[in-house]
């Protein structure tokens, strides 16, 4: 266990990177689209993963595209509230969810197994690309 999560702090560096390479203004909304959906993706597969090989690279997939996705998420939020608390409540209930949902997951995953909460991030996966398509369609942002 300890040497998954390890191999998984790696790509969570070159998600930050690969995030500084691909940055564009006006790409913002976009990549945020396709961060979000590949982190989902990949948090569905974690808790459906059959083997350990399986688990740790549905772990690296999610670490590189949590760390990619942080700074469109942060720019959409500033473009949205100039003032600056969307962003900063952001990265507070990131840190709340970051923080309090382990806790729940685990005992969770104690009474009924890893696959119980994979809906978790299917559900909210779909909700935040929901709302990422609604800003699309309502010209509150711009793409590239």
């Amino acid at each position: 266990m300890g040497f998954a999560l390890a191999v998984t702090a790696l790509p969570g560096i070159l998600g930050g990177i690969a995030a500084f390479v691909v940055t564009r203004p006006g790409r913002e909304l976009t990549l945020t689209f396709v961060g979000v959906s590949c982190f989902g993706a990949s948090s569905v597969l974690v808790a459906l993963a059959q083997t350990p090989l399986a688990f740790v690279l549905g772990l690296i997939v999610l670490t590189f595209f949590f760390v990619f996705t942080q700074p469109f998420i942060t720019a959409l939020a500033i473009a949205a509230d100039r003032s600056g608390r969307l962003a900063a409540a952001m990265l507070g209930w990131t840190a709340l969810g970051s923080a309090a949902a382990p806790a729940r997951a685990g005992q969770v995953i104690a009474a009924q197994g890893l696959a119980s909460v994979a809906w978790i991030p299917a559900v909210t996966t779909a909700i935040a690309l929901t709302c990422l398509a609604w800003l699309r369609r309502s010209g509150r942002m711009r793409s590239g």
